[in-house]
């Protein structure tokens, strides 16, 4: 079992962003990431400290936007502060079916206001 992550992003509650999960060292020569959808295995799911499963609706756009990129829309409304969220990128290729992960540990803070 993975026990690190491959990347650490802050962000705030409320916050909306797009990641990248680079899969550039992964990718045979000459393969492709099979697209999201269509019995594909490729894409983005995540879980929070206790391992309950983050709403569907709160990772959206999931998208192959190229050849070694599988990109995500973000939407930190729903996730609780102070907390910590492990989501985790599936990446199927095309021709040989391997799958590869890649790991983003998300910790979802307040914004503080330092006078």
């Amino acid at each position: 079992m993975r026990t690190y992550p491959d990347d650490v992003e802050i962000h705030f509650v409320g916050e909306v962003f797009y990641y990248s999960f680079p899969f550039v060292d992964e990718v045979p020569s000459g393969d492709t990431i099979r697209a999201v959808g269509s019995g594909s295995a490729s894409g983005v799911t995540g879980v929070d400290e206790t391992g309950a499963a983050i709403r569907a609706d709160l990772l959206s756009n999931i998208a192959v936007n190229s050849t070694s990129n599988i990109r995500t829309k973000i939407t930190l409304t729903g996730l609780d502060k102070d907390k910590n969220y492990l989501l985790t990128a599936t990446a199927e290729m095309t021709s040989t079916a391997e799958r590869y992960e890649k790991f983003l540990l998300l910790k979802v803070r307040s914004p503080e206001i330092i006078i």
